[in-house]
C-alpha cells in the first residue's frame, strides 16, 4: 500500500496555469484536501474571482477530454453541474511539465444537511442529467461499463482481510476474513438478484457514477452543482439512480454509533431520490427497473466498500472492520425491507396508494370545485287579514 503524501500545488503550478488560462494577478491558494490522493487541488484566487484548480499525472490526460466533454453538454443543457473552464486554446484540459490541469469556476456552499427537500432536489437533478444525457454522442475515452462491481465481487475474503490487516493490525484477522466473507455473500446474492429482474436490458446512457454527498454542493438549501465526474462512464441509468438513493437515504456513516432505532435507510429519503429523478427523466421507470433498484443499492454500496479496502486497507480514515459491520448492517437492512424502498407505482395494484407519483408530471393537482352555499328559497307567508 502506498503512503505517499498527498501532492501539493506549488507556485510553479499557479504561474503556468495563469499564464495557460491568462489569468491576472494578485494570486492567492489554499489547499483543498479532499477527494482523491493522486490529484493535488487548490481554491485559487485570480482575475478578481474563485477557482478550483487540480493537478492530475500527465497519464490521466486522455480521459478528461472525454469526461469534460460530457460535462459541457450537461451544462449546455441547464443541468446544475460545475463547468470546466478553457484555456487560451480553447482546451479544457492542460498538460505541462509537472501534470495535466483541470480548472472550474468555484462553486460556493457546503455539503448536505440531511433535509428530505435536498435529497429530492438531488433526484431531480441526476433525472436531469439524465434525461439530457440521452442525446449525448461520446468521444473517445470516456469510461465504459462497470464502477468496479465485478472486480469486488469476485474478491478473497483473505485478500480483503491481508490489506485491512496491513493498514491497521489491531482487529483480529479471523473476524475482519469473516465479515468480509459476509459482505461478499451479500453482494453476490444482491447481484443474482439484480441478474433475475431483467434489468440487463434497461436503457443505458452516459452517468456521473458517483453521487455521493462529498459531490454535491449546496447553498442556501438549494442544490447548487453536482462535481467530480471523475467516475463519468457508459452504464444503466437504474444504477444511477440507485447510488444516489443509496447515499441520499443512509443513515449515518460507518463512524456513527449504530441507530437505536433500527432504521439503517430512511425510505422516505429513497423515495423522494428515485421519484424526483424519474420526473426529471421525463418518462416513467421500467417495471425491471424499480424491481431491480434495492439489489442494486446493496450492490453499490458493498462494491465500493470491497474495491476501496483492497486497494488501501481502509476506508478513507475509517478502519476496514468498521466499514465491513456498516456495510452488513445496510445490506442487511435493505434486504429484508426491499418492499420499502419501491416506488408507489411498483407495488401491487391493489396495493396502490398514489400510482400518479411516478408519472412524468409528479403530483397532479387534484382540486375540487368550492362547495357553493345552497341558494335558500324565498317563502311567502299568506299575509293575515
Amino acid at each position: 500500500m502506498s503512503t505517499d503524501p498527498r501532492p501539493a500545488l506549488t507556485a510553479e503550478d499557479i504561474l503556468f496555469v495563469a499564464h495557460e488560462y491568462g489569468l491576472r494577478g494578485p494570486f492567492e491558494y489554499q489547499e483543498f484536501l479532499k477527494g482523491s490522493p493522486r490529484v493535488a487541488k487548490a481554491r485559487l484566487r485570480a482575475s478578481g474571482r474563485d477557482w478550483m484548480l487540480k493537478r492530475r499525472p500527465a497519464t490521466d490526460a486522455p480521459r478528461l477530454a472525454p469526461v469534460h466533454a460530457f460535462q459541457l453538454h450537461l451544462a449546455h443543457r441547464a443541468c446544475p453541474v460545475a463547468r470546466p473552464h478553457p484555456n487560451l486554446r480553447g482546451q479544457t484540459v492542460t498538460v505541462g511539465p509537472l501534470g495535466a490541469y483541470e480548472l472550474f469556476a468555484w462553486v460556493e456552499g457546503g455539503q448536505w444537511s440531511g433535509r428530505l427537500e435536498e435529497a429530492a432536489q438531488v433526484g431531480a437533478a441526476v433525472g436531469a442529467m439524465l434525461g439530457a444525457a440521452a442525446d449525448f454522442v461520446p468521444v473517445s475515452g470516456v469510461a465504459g461499463p462497470a464502477a468496479g462491481g465485478e472486480s469486488a465481487l469476485s474478491l478473497e475474503p483473505s485478500r480483503l482481510a491481508a490489506a485491512a490487516l496491513r493498514a491497521d493490525p489491531g482487529p483480529d484477522a479471523a473476524a475482519v476474513e469473516h465479515l468480509a466473507r459476509t459482505v461478499l455473500r451479500a453482494a453476490r446474492d444482491a447481484r443474482s438478484k439484480v441478474g433475475l429482474s431483467g434489468v440487463a436490458d434497461s436503457p443505458r446512457t452516459h452517468v456521473h457514477g458517483d453521487i455521493h454527498a462529498g459531490n454535491v454542493r449546496f447553498r442556501d438549501g438549494d442544490l447548487a452543482a453536482v462535481v467530480d465526474f471523475d467516475g463519468s462512464r457508459n452504464d444503466l441509468r437504474i444504477r444511477e439512480i440507485a447510488i444516489a438513493a443509496f447515499h441520499f437515504g443512509n443513515s449515518g456513516s460507518p463512524s456513527d454509533p449504530v441507530p437505536t432505532t433500527g432504521e439503517e435507510m430512511r425510505s422516505g429519503h429513497v423515495l423522494s431520490v428515485v421519484m424526483a429523478a424519474a420526473r426529471g427523466i421525463g418518462s416513467p421507470l421500467l417495471e425491471e427497473e424499480v424491481r431491480a433498484l434495492p439489489w442494486l443499492m446493496i450492490e453499490a454500496c458493498a462494491s465500493e466498500a470491497l474495491s476501496t479496502i483492497a486497494r488501501t486497507g481502509k476506508f478513507g480514515a475509517v478502519p476496514a472492520a468498521e466499514v465491513l459491520r456498516f456495510v452488513d448492517r445496510k445490506a442487511t437492512w435493505i434486504a429484508a425491507n426491499a418492499r420499502r424502498l419501491l416506488p408507489p407505482c411498483a407495488l401491487p395494484r391493489r396495493s396502490r396508494a398514489r400510482p400518479w407519483l411516478c408519472r412524468p408530471g409528479g403530483p397532479r393537482s387534484r382540486v375540487r370545485p368550492a362547495l357553493q352555499p345552497r341558494a335558500r328559497r324565498s317563502r311567502r307567508w299568506p299575509s293575515r287579514s
